[in-house]
């Protein structure tokens, strides 16, 4: 496996192993591209998507969804024991931003403050 820098690899590279690069990156982009034209990938995040949708159907009034009931018991079960949210999987500590975008989520749904999760 070559080593260095990507600038000093890509100026390393044939012209023939770019060409082919570039044939095989085209090929994976038409054969997942949706055909309105966009692409769709598994995003793993932390709660904070699940928060933001939350947080965007309240102030649109939205009080009845089917994706709700899940999307609020996935920000309950990602609960740190000591009440914060993490930023990523299996991160050390809680993050204040995660905490914050999913205690606001909560509250705007209906969940007291002291809300055992």
């Amino acid at each position: 496996m070559q080593q260095g820098s990507a600038p000093r690899l890509a100026l390393a590279a044939t012209p023939d192993a770019l060409d082919r690069a570039i044939r095989n990156a085209t090929a994976w982009l038409d054969r997942n591209q949706d055909e309105q034209g966009f692409w769709v990938g598994m995003l793993e995040s932390n709660q904070c998507m699940e928060a933001e949708w939350l947080l965007a159907m309240h102030v649109m009034g939205i009080e009845e969804d089917p994706k709700k009931p899940g999307l609020l018991q996935t920000i309950l079960d990602a609960q740190r024991e000591d009440g914060s949210w993490e930023v990523y999987y299996d991160a050390p500590t809680g993050d204040i931003n995660s905490t914050v975008e999913c205690y606001a989520a909560l509250r705007a749904h209906g969940y007291a403050a002291d809300h055992p999760a």
